[in-house]
């Protein structure tokens, strides 16, 4: 039987600062939080499904990777993963714990230039409850409408016996709970865009841990900075991974961003996973007309994609070096931003 919420999750305002780890020095500090779309949040949220629940923790490995070895990426509670989905107040890497500002379930039940209070959820946004007498409280993401009565589809990290779940939650009075919505928000109808920061960094060494250099030194990018790691000094199997919660399965083109700068590769290698196929293109990451336009790899048409988040049918890489496909890519491979744009309704 599950137990009552109000007795496994945090009490928010006694959190220490000085327990939080250190950021490795390789990742930036971000001035302000980035703009991002609320599939964006979904997405973030979606990699740490089935990963721990770490009280005071809030880093972890995507889809599911729960090495307890690792120094980072031990999991999250409650409000750890709100504010690593939605990046507040800076941007944050799936693997690394908060340096600085930790907001709690006391502070995101008050008021802030990041986020408002709102009558009604959409995707993204959050519930959440706090008891200032005994220090409990609770924070979930919201997803979509369940069709049971007080019980969500949500992201949620529930406690140390279930993990972090994406599930139809245990019903609850909702009523306890306030719906707050992330500011700085870049919704565009039809458009599941996916930056950097949310992507999934893999090497056939190390495993899925961004070690990728982070930089701002180039123009053309989205959000806070781009991503890069040189071709031929990997050894391994090295690739970026963008997955998207498609909202709608359909048929969508995909569209991906990058600096440009003359040390860059210009065989860069993106792969495409969807419904039924792959879709392989190069792009000259060198070539300097796209410092502020998107590149289209869906040239030959729109491809089908499923609703939900599919690995390994619902994806983008970008592949720096694969020694088994005979493939190195010839200077810096820079990870930016990935979109999706719907086309048409599926057919099959």
């Amino acid at each position: 039987m599950i137990k009552d919420l109000r007795t496994v999750c945090e009490k928010g305002y006694l959190l220490p600062l000085t327990s939080l780890l250190l950021v490795f020095l390789f990742v930036p500090a971000a001035i302000g939080a980035p703009y991002m779309d609320r599939h964006e949040i979904a997405a973030r949220a979606h990699s740490a499904v089935n990963g721990n629940y770490y009280w005071g923790g809030e880093s972890w490995y995507p889809f599911g990777d729960t090495d307890s070895s690792r120094t980072n990426g031990k999991g999250a509670d409650c409000s750890g993963l709100v504010i690593k989905a939605w990046e507040v107040p800076s941007t944050f890497y799936y693997p690394f714990e908060i340096s600085g500002t930790r907001y709690t379930t006391a502070d995101l039940w008050g008021t802030s230039s990041y986020w408002s209070q709102v009558t009604s959820p959409e995707r993204g946004d959050i519930y959440v409850r706090h008891n200032f007498s005994t220090g409990n409280g609770h924070t979930f993401i919201y997803d979509k409408d369940s069709g049971y009565t007080a019980r969500p589809w949500a992201y949620e990290a529930y406690n140390s016996t279930y993990g972090i779940r994406y599930w139809i939650r245990p019903a609850e009075d909702l009523s306890q709970y306030r719906i707050k919505r992330r500011a700085l928000r870049d919704d565009t109808g039809g458009v599941i865009k996916i930056d950097n920061p949310s992507a999934a960094y893999w090497n056939e060494a190390t495993g899925w841990r961004n070690v990728w250099n982070s930089s701002t030194a180039n123009p053309g990018y989205i959000g806070d900075n781009y991503q890069y790691i040189y071709g031929p000094g990997q050894t391994n199997r090295v690739f970026a991974r963008w997955t998207p919660v498609i909202t709608a399965r359909g048929y969508y083109h995909v569209w991906v961003k990058w600096a440009p700068a003359e040390n860059n590769a210009d065989n860069a290698k993106y792969v495409v996973r969807y419904r039924n196929g792959t879709l392989v293109r190069y792009r000259n990451q060198r070539d300097s007309s796209y410092v502020n336009q998107w590149s289209q790899l869906t040239t030959s048409g729109a491809l089908p994609f499923e609703a939900g988040f599919n690995v390994n049918s619902g994806s983008v890489d970008l592949v720096a070096r694969d020694p088994g496909a005979n493939y190195t890519a010839n200077g810096n491979v820079v990870a930016d931003a990935v979109r999706f744009v719907w086309d048409r309704p599926a057919d099959w």
